[in-house]
């Protein structure tokens, strides 16, 4: 990558696409396809796509499937949709990525030797409401990768969960492209939560439904903030588990 442009060099099972606006250069080059990809020079940043085998696609469909996520930040969810698109065919592989400049960081406040006050939990109140906190809910979906390993079991609806992590990205997907595709986004995402999510947190009732933790804003980076929920929902997941595997114990004990 340099500045504006980005080159690919892709062998003949593989191609590089892009999704955002600019224009692109191909070539041949000894038995490599290499593309020079220039993004828009008002734009901020270039979006491209990698992909591995056949996609039986053209440029055109690859980049509609693609963008609605990519130019929202959502590079994973552009992949799946390319590969829906494509029909998830087996031996496929897609890569979706934004490329920007690094923009000034936020500096962070100095550690305190003090210990930290304990905070509060904030129940039955918007996010909006909360100046400076960021509200984290989540929509788990389990997954079971096949083989001897026992499928884990579904908390919500009290049954065995068998679906690969590949069904449950596309089902997801699903659900996202809802999410966006309404107004309200609080009472949509309520209603996906307990209609979707095999999460114990799925049965909060009211808006709670779903619901993580706050966030500080200003205590670091939106990729700090995602770290710090990811965080706190494998806890949480731990929690569940312990509490589910003895249940699972006593059922096999009275059968």
């Amino acid at each position: 990558v340099v500045g504006q442009h980005a080159i690919a060099a892709t062998s003949s099972s593989a191609k590089s696409y892009l999704l955002s606006e600019g224009s692109e250069e191909s070539r041949a080059m000894q038995g490599a396809t290499v593309r020079c990809h220039q993004c828009n020079p008002s734009s901020d940043g270039i979006c491209l796509a990698l992909s591995v085998g056949e996609l039986s696609l053209t440029d055109a469909e690859v980049v509609d499937a693609a963008n609605a996520h990519v130019l929202q930040l959502r590079p994973r969810a552009g992949s799946i949709a390319i590969l829906r698109a494509a029909g998830m065919k087996a031996g496929l592989g897609v890569a979706c990525l934004r490329l920007a400049p690094i923009g000034a960081t936020r500096s962070t406040p100095a550690a305190s030797s003090q210990p930290p006050a304990k905070r509060q939990r904030i129940v039955g109140v918007d996010a909006r409401e909360v100046p400076g906190r960021v509200r984290v809910r989540q929509i788990l979906l389990r997954t079971w990768r096949g083989g001897t390993a026992a499928k884990p079991e579904d908390p919500v609806r009290r049954k065995a969960v068998q679906r690969t992590p590949e069904e449950a990205e596309a089902q997801l997907l699903k659900v996202l492209e809802g999410l966006v595709a309404k107004d309200g986004l609080a009472k949509a995402f309520t209603a996906a939560c307990r209609t979707s999510s095999e999460c114990q947190s799925a049965l909060q009732g009211g808006d709670l439904s779903g619901d993580l933790v706050w966030l500080d804003k200003d205590k670091g980076s939106l990729l700090s903030l995602l770290a710090e929920a990811l965080r706190i929902c494998l806890l949480q997941k731990d929690e569940m588990m312990a509490s589910v595997m003895p249940r699972q114990a006593n059922q096999k004990r009275k059968s």
